[in-house]
């Protein structure tokens, strides 16, 4: 409880655990790269939190461990890949801040951690109140902090300053990482604790990203239907993303974004590419020539993992992929030359070998399996399974990005993700009584 027996405020780690952690997801959702640049490079926000968090957890004292095999599965993928970065930094005698940043897509993870263990002291308190009270609070900081990441990045790039030491500016825009707290919100609409009116500003969002990336309007739509049944929210939604396409196609609509532009023949491009691409193609041209360049460069990783036979060990952590295989597009020896082969799980092949990678895939696997298997078979509140849902649809569209994209790589990513899963194994172990549980009907709202 808040307060102990004497009526005094008393303020448990578990609590600044939970507030850090939600600080962090609120902020990267909101502001992206910018926010994950905080610091003086390399020590940034994210590092320094997950000390913190560390801190606090074993401060908080009683620790469990979730009772879920894809959290087994990740210890040991994260204590394989220590070994290997040590090799990689003592015996391969690779750059150590390279090995260490390479690493970071397995180290985010230990967020999961964090997130369950102030998740299951916390969770006692959620209901449909609170998350009714949270979620709007919540909504508007990071619509809001997106809207200004949107107009700052895309309309005054040329006026904005930069952080130390980096060519990262102090607003930034990347649809990819707008798209999953845009679908996460879109549940939380759909199921009820959102005003109707949020839904306008999560669609005009929603068309930014769509506009800008295929992967970012496949991972929505993908996420949309996995969500459940449909509801009287949802057909609304449908109808109102009908007619604003309706509208673009009557007026011939065209909204610059500098990539881009937000209209019907890029939309359409966009979604078109998954069915014909070379139709799409002669819509937009960089929608095969991006898609061309990513296959080649994974194949070259898939065929050198194969003949070389890398089954403990790839080429090391410390190696840069881009420049391994021919594929740099940044000029050398700067804070964002490329590294990462736009895909996750051929980044994790081509550093760690085959073992670490099918483990990897196992704990994708499994976590996915059991959110489908607790959502089927379990009973849960209300509050609780419209988390669930949303962490299942948003956890899937991360993987279709993290598949395109250097995404599960980056810590504005990364780390909501990962607090995202620990909130879920949290979850899962929170079933109630039949007579408390979510009705087979449902509610519109709570």
């Amino acid at each position: 409880m808040l307060i102990d027996s004497s009526s005094k405020w008393v303020v448990r780690p578990s609590m600044l655990l939970g507030g850090l952690l939600l600080v962090l997801v609120a902020g990267y959702w909101a502001f992206s790269r910018a926010f994950g640049y905080i610091g003086y490079y390399p020590v940034l926000i994210g590092e320094v939190a997950l000390l913190v968090g560390v801190a606090l957890a074993v401060w908080s004292g009683g620790l469990h461990f979730p009772r879920q095999i894809s959290a087994w599965l990740f210890v040991f993928v994260f204590l394989f890949g220590l070994g290997q970065i040590i090799y990689s930094a003592w015996f391969l005698e690779q750059p150590l801040l390279e090995v260490i940043r390479s690493f970071a897509t397995l180290y985010y993870g230990l967020y999961g951690f964090l997130a369950y263990f102030a998740a299951r002291r916390l969770l006692v308190r959620l209901d449909d109140q609170a998350l009714a009270w949270l979620m709007p609070k919540m909504a508007w900081a990071v619509l809001l902090g997106m809207s200004i990441s949107i107009t700052g990045f895309i309309f005054l790039v040329d006026y904005l300053p930069y952080f130390p030491q980096t060519t990262v500016p102090i607003l930034t825009y990347k649809p990819t990482d707008a798209i999953i707290p845009l679908l996460f919100f879109t549940v939380i609409w759909v199921r009820g604790y959102l005003p109707p009116a949020f839904m306008a500003w999560i669609l005009a969002l929603v068309a930014f990203a769509a506009a800008r990336s295929r992967s970012s309007l496949a991972a929505y739509a993908v996420g949309f239907v996995l969500q459940g049944p449909f509801r009287a929210r949802s057909l609304w939604l449908m109808v109102a993303v009908f007619v604003a396409v309706s509208l673009l196609a009557i007026f011939d609509v065209r909204i610059s974004l500098g990539y881009r532009e937000i209209s019907v023949n890029q939309l359409a491009a966009n979604a078109l590419f998954f069915l014909e691409p070379d139709q799409a193609g002669q819509l937009d041209s960089t929608t095969t020539q991006n898609a061309n360049w990513r296959l080649a460069w994974w194949t070259a990783i898939w065929n050198e993992a194969v003949v070389n036979e890398y089954y403990l060990m790839g080429l090391g952590w410390g190696v840069n992929l881009a420049d391994h295989y021919g594929f740099q597009t940044v000029e050398a020896d700067t804070l964002d030359v490329l590294r990462n082969p736009h895909n996750a799980l051929m980044g994790i092949l081509a550093r760690g070998g085959w073992v670490i990678s099918i483990a990897w895939l196992l704990t994708y696997a499994t976590f996915l399996v059991s959110m489908v298997w607790s959502l089927a078979r379990k009973h849960y509140s209300y509050a609780n399974r419209t988390l669930l849902i949303a962490i299942f649809v948003c956890t899937i569209a991360n993987l279709i990005n993290g598949a395109t994209d250097v995404y599960l790589e980056s810590p504005q990513v990364a780390i909501p993700h990962w607090i995202l899963i620990g909130l879920g194994w949290a979850l899962m172990e929170r079933e109630t009584r039949p007579s408390h549980a979510e009705t087979s009907v449902g509610l519109e709202r709570p």
